[in-house]
């Protein structure tokens, strides 16, 4: 299901793409979208809640270390190393935000490749969890917050989970930075929920 759904959006995505290259800019989608005020352009709140839950709930470094740590040694011991995953994800999410922002001023072009990249990224995570054995090969040593913190740093899943979110649903909405900041701390925290 993971895999039809990555390639589904794939698919959405570079024909969305290749419809803005045809009209010569890839900033015409952006500039076409409303932005009255101050006030928010509305984006497709089904497709970001769909791609969020599904970037969220499929397996991952995350899902898979939260698991592994809970099986060992309960939940109570855990939470500590998913609440310094929560911290981590968070700051992540806030260079995604930063970055796509500055990609999409400076260089638009990128954004075709980003998404592309993104897309697949998710199919590669997809053929890959689908053909693991099952077998945990998490480390022996207690979960710490700073574990599931720097956890984050190194996780690339959460890294195209934020450029997608970003460049895809949020930037191209021109909110203001307080904004993106809040959907940043709402994506982290949606991911949060789901280890």
């Amino acid at each position: 299901a993971v895999m039809s759904i990555s390639v589904s959006l794939l698919v959405d995505i570079i024909s969305h793409d290749m419809y803005s290259m045809s009209n010569n800019s890839i900033v015409h989608i952006t500039s076409s979208i409303p932005y009255a005020a101050g006030r928010l352009a509305m984006f497709d709140v089904a497709s970001f809640f769909v791609f969020i839950t599904l970037m969220a709930y499929t397996p991952g470094p995350n899902n898979i270390m939260s698991m592994g740590s809970a099986s060992r040694f309960g939940f109570r011991k855990s939470f500590r190393f998913n609440l310094g995953m929560w911290a981590g994800f968070s700051f992540v999410m806030l260079l995604c935000a930063l970055a796509s922002a500055t990609l999409a001023a400076f260089i638009p072009k990128i954004t075709v490749v980003m998404k592309v990249a993104g897309a697949a990224y998710m199919l590669w995570l997809a053929w890959h969890t689908f053909k693991t054995n099952g077998v945990d090969d998490a480390g022996e040593g207690r979960p710490t917050f700073s574990g599931g913190a720097f956890l984050q740093l190194v996780n690339p899943k959460i890294y195209v989970y934020g450029f997608a979110a970003m460049s895809s649903w949020i930037i191209p909405s021109r909110p203001h930075v307080l904004v993106v900041v809040a959907f940043a701390l709402f994506i982290a925290f949606y991911g949060f929920l789901a280890t």
